[in-house]
């Protein structure tokens, strides 16, 4: 019988044998160079949780996000606002414009920028997207926190609801509420402490009134040398 001899692999074949057995290798190998999910007080965490409770309607959530305390610049000026307030400005601004997001959000450091497109809702398509708006918006997370929200806003009325539930009542009418007791307490104490210095005056100088024109004893006369 002829002796059996050992056929010889094709190239191919030897190549694939090869291919194989790496990508078993590497499939049986973990991974340790995976990329670690990003912690939710990351900055860039925190600004997308953000936009998508604001996007979604979600503004108390979305203030919630921020810190007790929010700076808030806006095209005029700077406030700092609690999260009630924070809330109401939310809404006020997603109920008057159309907001897209045209450049994604990217960390730099605690801060975080993107680009953002604001389009009127109270009008037309064509002439809406002629009175848009491209704004740059700037956030500076703290400890898990967005403490600085920054970009020329329009600028909306800020409410000043009380009791931390979102309210329709602005900062000067809340002010005004609250410093009128005060003054009122101040004058109501200042008019009593001068009506008890009139009283107690008008009592000293009647009774040295009374003392001066006291009448002497008949039978007393005074004593001449």
């Amino acid at each position: 019988m002829p002796s059996a001899r050992c056929l010889p692999i094709p190239r191919v074949g030897r190549v694939s044998l090869v291919l194989v057995t790496i990508l078993l290798a590497y499939a049986g190998t973990p991974a340790t160079s995976a990329a670690q999910p990003s912690r939710p007080d990351d900055p860039l965490s925190v600004v997308d949780t953000f936009l998508a409770t604001r996007n979604a309607g979600d503004y108390w959530a979305a203030a919630g996000v921020c810190a007790a305390l929010l700076e808030l610049q806006d095209a005029d000026d700077s406030w700092f606002v609690e999260r009630a307030t924070t809330s109401d400005w939310l809404r006020q601004l997603t109920a008057t414009y159309l907001l897209d997001t045209l450049v994604a959000p990217s960390a730099h450091g605690t801060t975080v920028r993107w680009t953002e497109r604001l389009t009127p809702r109270n009008m037309r398509f064509p002439e809406a997207l002629g009175s848009s708006m491209t704004i740059e918006v700037s956030a500076v997370v703290l400890n898990g926190k967005i403490a600085n929200l920054s970009a020329p806003y329009p600028p909306l009325p800020l409410a000043r609801p009380s009791g931390g539930v979102p309210g329709e009542r602005s900062g000067s009418e809340v002010s005004n509420t609250t410093v009128a007791p005060v003054t009122m307490f101040v004058v109501s104490a200042l008019v009593l402490t001068l009506t008890a210095l009139l009283i107690a005056g008008g009592a000293s100088a009647a009774g040295a009134l009374s003392r001066r024109r006291r009448p002497r004893p008949a039978g007393a006369q005074a004593l001449r040398p």
